[in-house]
């Protein structure tokens, strides 16, 4: 396991998959980070695609977050690069936020789950995705 140091907003990779876990406020900088967190990850072990799981806590505080920073995340050098994003927690983050950005730019793309094992269960089917969401 290839894993950052624990601190409260982190990105690691775990057995093919990615993973950001989101603590306390969650900013337009601490998206962008660990965009570039992840995509550094890739390249560290010489992935070109892999499935991402998003995890916020139940302290995650996406209230800073709106919908003029959609361009941003949806423009992030990351995006190429993951064959789904599964988000836990999504009660806890902008829910609203999330799901335009979903439906408008990605496709419906992004997907929740309940568990942060029934996340890792459906990103493990797309770890032989050879397409990224974008192209899917």
């Amino acid at each position: 396991m290839d894993q950052e140091p624990t601190h409260k907003n982190r990105a690691w990779l775990e057995d093919g998959i990615l993973y950001t876990e989101h603590n306390g406020v969650v900013t337009i900088d601490v998206v962008l980070k660990l965009s570039g967190d992840c995509l550094e990850l890739l390249n560290r072990n010489k992935l070109i695609l892999a499935p991402l799981v998003m995890i916020f806590s139940e302290t995650a505080d996406t209230s800073q977050m709106n919908i003029t920073h959609l361009h941003k995340i949806v423009n992030t050098e990351l995006l190429p690069h993951l064959s789904v994003v599964v988000i836990v927690g999504m009660e806890h983050a902008n829910k609203t936020l999330i799901n335009l950005a979903s439906k408008v730019f990605l496709g419906g793309k992004i997907q929740s789950r309940d568990t942060i094992e029934e996340a890792r269960a459906l990103a493990q089917t797309y770890k032989s995705e050879t397409l990224p969401m974008l192209e899917q």
